[in-house]
C-alpha cells in the first residue's frame, strides 16, 4: 500500500475520493482514524479525517495543518509508517450491511493478527477497517434525567429533617444530591457492574442474560451523615458472539436506600448499625433506642437511576 494523492488533500476545499479513502486506511492502519462504523471507510472527506492527519503531523514533527499536498513530507511520512507491519492484533470490522463481500463478512469482529493477509480496506472499494484492541471494552451511560433541587442538603438538613421531618421519608432529587450521589456511585461500583455483566455475557456466549447486586458503600465522604448506604439493582441485556468476540448491549437500573436514625451516630458505634430492621428484638422500644434517636424521628431516603452499558470485548479477557 503507498499513497498516491491525485490532488491538494486538505479542510474545506473539494479533495479527490479516491485520495480521501487512501488517507484514510493509511490512517486507520497507524490507529489515527476509526470511520462511523454504519458507513465505513467512504471516498467523503469528514471532519474526523482532517483531525486525524493534523495528529498524526503533530506526532510526527511536521507542521500540523490536517491538509496534504502530492509526494510533500506528509505523504512521505505516512508511506514510511505504512510500510511498516504493525505488531501485535486488531480486530476487523465491517459495516455489516448486504453490501459487504462475504469473504470479508467472515471476518467481521475477528481478533487478527497484522501479519495475516488481507488487510481491512486493501481490497478495492472496501469499507472494511481495523479496530483497535485499546477500544474493547463496556462503557456505562446514565440515561436517567437527573432534576435536582437546586440547594443540595448537607448535614445541617439531615439533622434539622430528624427533628422536625416526623419521619417522612425523602428521595435524592429532592434532597438534590441525586447528581453527586451517582457520581460517587460511577466511582465505587460501576466497574463492579460492568465486570458482572461481562461474566455473565461470557458464561452464556449468545442470547440474553440478567444479574443483580446488594452491597453496601461508604458515602460519608460526600454527605457525613449519609454514612454507609445501601445500593441494590439488576441488570439484563443481550450478547452476540462471532468468533471470539462478543458484543454485548444491557441495561441497569440502581436502588438507593438509606435510613437516618441517629444523629450523633451512637446507634452505629453502640449497636454496629443504625437499620432498626436489623436489630434484636430484645432491643427494639428499648432504652438505647430512645437515647439514639434523641427525641427525633428516623427517616429512610432512596433513589433511583438507570445505565445504558454497551461494547465489545474478547473472551480471551481475563
Amino acid at each position: 500500500m503507498k499513497i498516491e494523492l491525485n490532488k491538494t488533500f486538505r479542510p474545506n476545499s473539494k479533495v479527490d475520493e479516491f485520495d480521501t479513502r487512501q488517507i484514510k486506511k493509511a490512517l486507520n492502519r497507524l490507529g489515527y482514524y476509526t470511520p462511523y462504523e454504519k458507513t465505513g471507510i467512504t471516498g467523503m472527506a469528514d471532519r474526523t479525517v482532517f483531525d486525524a492527519l493534523k495528529k498524526f503531523q503533530r506526532d510526527h514533527g511536521l507542521t500540523a495543518t490536517g491538509a496534504a499536498q502530492p509526494d510533500d513530507e506528509t505523504i512521505a511520512s505516512l508511506n514510511a509508517q505504512i510500510s511498516k507491519e504493525p505488531e501485535g492484533t486488531y480486530i476487523w470490522r465491517s459495516v455489516e450491511d448486504n453490501k459487504v463481500r462475504s469473504s470479508h463478512a467472515a471476518y467481521n469482529r475477528t481478533e487478527r493478527a497484522w501479519s495475516d493477509s488481507p488487510d481491512p480496506g486493501e481490497d478495492f472499494n472496501c469499507r472494511c477497517w481495523a479496530e483497535s484492541q485499546n477500544s474493547l471494552g463496556l462503557t456505562q451511560t446514565v440515561t436517567s434525567t437527573i432534576q435536582d433541587n437546586a440547594r443540595p442538603w448537607g448535614n445541617v438538613e439531615f439533622i434539622w429533617h430528624f427533628y422536625f421531618g416526623f419521619g417522612k421519608s425523602t428521595e435524592l432529587s429532592e434532597m438534590g444530591l441525586l447528581g453527586a450521589v451517582i457520581q460517587q456511585a460511577q466511582r465505587l461500583m460501576f466497574d463492579r457492574v460492568k465486570s458482572q455483566i461481562a461474566d455473565k455475557a461470557k458464561t452464556i456466549g449468545s442470547g440474553t442474560f440478567s444479574g443483580s447486586w446488594n452491597n453496601s458503600y461508604e458515602f460519608r465522604d460526600l454527605v457525613y451523615a449519609l454514612g454507609k448506604v445501601t445500593i441494590s439493582g439488576h441488570f439484563s441485556g443481550t450478547v452476540s458472539r462471532k468468533n471470539n468476540i462478543l458484543a454485548i448491549n444491557a441495561t441497569a437500573e440502581y436502588e438507593f436506600y438509606d435510613e437516618f436514625t441517629d444523629p450523633l451516630s451512637v446507634r452505629q458505634l453502640v449497636l454496629g448499625t443504625s437499620k432498626v430492621a436489623t436489630l434484636p428484638p430484645s432491643l427494639l422500644g428499648g432504652a438505647v433506642l430512645l437515647t439514639t434517636d434523641l427525641m427525633g424521628h428516623p427517616f429512610v431516603t432512596t433513589g433511583q437511576w438507570t445505565t445504558k452499558i454497551a461494547g465489545t470485548i474478547s473472551l480471551s479477557e481475563k
